[in-house]
């Protein structure tokens, strides 16, 4: 996980900076998870996410929600998830 961590840290945006805002396909590759898993927790409030308001939606259709993830704020994240073993 450490290694694919720093792989996606090294993407660079427009103006050479390091990408820190993903969106939920990048979020569900940077911590290797389905794209619905992330939506799913999104869902139920179970991972941090930055609502950007809704996209889309011609009349009768729902509209999408744009949401995108804080790398810096999903590895506090993970931490946190960590069990510690029972030794």
């Amino acid at each position: 996980m450490e290694a694919h961590r720093l792989e996606t840290n090294n993407q660079q945006g427009p103006d050479n900076l390091a990408k820190r805002y993903l969106t939920a396909q990048q979020a569900a590759d940077y911590l290797s998870l389905s794209v619905w898993t992330i939506y799913r927790k999104v869902e139920h409030r179970q991972i941090p996410f930055i609502s950007l308001g809704t996209a889309g939606g011609s009349v009768g259709k729902s509209r999408k929600p744009i949401i995108r993830f804080d790398v810096k704020v999903l590895d506090r994240w993970m931490e946190q998830q960590t069990i510690e073993s029972v030794d």
